[in-house]
């Protein structure tokens, strides 16, 4: 099983940085700078592509930005007791 984990990482890589990145912007407590700091070792070692980790990055942080702002402004409202327009 831990053999197979270093395999692993070219493929899906990226499609766990955006992931991490994406719920890190949604405000869930997990480690994306971490994650994009492994993705950059590991473009840097030749295991992976940095270009792609990067891209990821770049795309999972808008949508959890949007998603987390339209929560927010949606529950403005009713955690105030008032409608705010």
């Amino acid at each position: 099983m831990n053999a197979q984990v270093p395999d692993r990482v070219p493929a899906h890589g990226p499609v766990v940085i955006g992931m991490l990145t994406c719920l890190s912007c949604l405000a869930v407590p997990l480690p994306a700078s971490l994650a994009m700091l492994a993705g950059g070792a590991f473009g840097a070692a030749g295991d992976g592509n940095l270009i792609e980790a990067a891209g990821a990055a770049l795309c999972g942080a808008p949508p959890g930005d949007q998603v987390g702002f339209a929560i927010g402004r949606g529950a403005t409202g009713q955690t105030l007791g008032r409608q705010v327009p």
